[in-house]
């Protein structure tokens, strides 16, 4: 999983460091993903935005079980105002669960 928001400047960003999109494609092919990401439920993670504002995408079908994600902040910064929820809808994420 990979977290940025997408109104950060790229004029910057730090030579030599990926963005969110190449850094998930990367892992996907070292994840051995095969087909199209899953669009998975919005979430509301930035208290400064009003709404569900964070889009999820999952690559579901990787080798071992693995599942490699891009959460996308809609008019985020690259260091948001994360609410109490994100903690724990990340580690739901990470340990396969549901967010709902």
């Amino acid at each position: 999983m990979f977290n940025a928001g997408c109104m950060d400047n790229p004029a910057e960003a730090h030579a030599g460091y990926s963005g969110a999109v190449e850094s998930v494609q990367r892992w996907t092919q070292r994840n051995r993903c095969v087909g199209d990401s899953v669009t998975q439920s919005d979430l509301d993670l930035d208290f400064t935005i009003d709404g569900a504002e964070t889009k999820r995408l999952a690559w579901t079908q990787c080798d071992q079980g693995t599942v490699t994600g891009l959460w996308t902040i809609d008019q985020g910064r690259h260091s948001p105002a994360l609410n109490d929820r994100f903690s724990e809808y990340l580690v739901q994420w990470i340990l396969g669960q549901e967010i709902e």
